[in-house]
């Protein structure tokens, strides 16, 4: 079961506030460039989702494969959100609720005409 929690995100000076499942990212937050959201919020303060930041190009979907050990095979799939700004990779050997990434891919959608 999820348990929202709000999060700061700073990107290009514009903070935004985005409600994720805490057991997820609470682990890899630092990496991804979260922050748990101030008491008292900042006075400018977007609320927007993920999937908004994934279509303006701020964010993107990554796919991380997760083991029970930090040595161990891929045995889930997760989606996540991380910025654009940030590398991605560095939560590789992270822990994520009880599991451990392995590794991570960045889920393109790309429209043809």
């Amino acid at each position: 079961m999820a348990i929202l929690k709000s999060y700061l995100l700073v990107l290009d000076g514009i903070n935004y506030a985005l409600h994720l499942d805490s057991l997820t990212y609470d682990g890899i937050k630092e990496v991804i460039g979260l922050t748990d959201m101030p008491t008292p919020p900042p006075a400018s303060l977007r609320q927007t989702s993920a999937v908004e930041l994934e279509k303006n190009g701020l964010a993107n979907k990554i796919s991380i494969g997760l083991s029970a050990t930090a040595t161990g095979t891929v045995t889930k799939r997760k989606i996540i959100i991380c910025p654009s700004t940030k590398p991605f990779k560095n939560i590789i050997g992270k822990q994520v609720k009880n599991l451990y990434v392995r590794s991570c891919v960045v889920k393109t959608h790309r429209n043809f005409i």
